[in-house]
């Protein structure tokens, strides 16, 4: 599951849209190398729901 990390580990530009973020939310999972910057929480959701499908996915194959 992510979980949200501090600030300064921040990139300047959110990962989904491409805004700069002037407030990160930057989140880190288990699957992800590198934390994960979203300008907004609509931006992390949105990021979030497709992460959770393909996580459903890849435990449906291996299963």
């Amino acid at each position: 599951m992510p979980f949200e990390l501090d600030k300064s580990a921040a990139k300047h530009r959110c990962d989904v849209c491409g805004k700069i973020a002037r407030d990160p939310i930057v989140v880190k999972t288990c699957c992800v190398d590198h934390p994960v910057t979203f300008c907004s929480r609509g931006c992390y959701q949105k990021w979030k729901a497709g992460w959770m499908r393909r996580q459903e996915q890849l435990k449906s194959e291996a299963g």
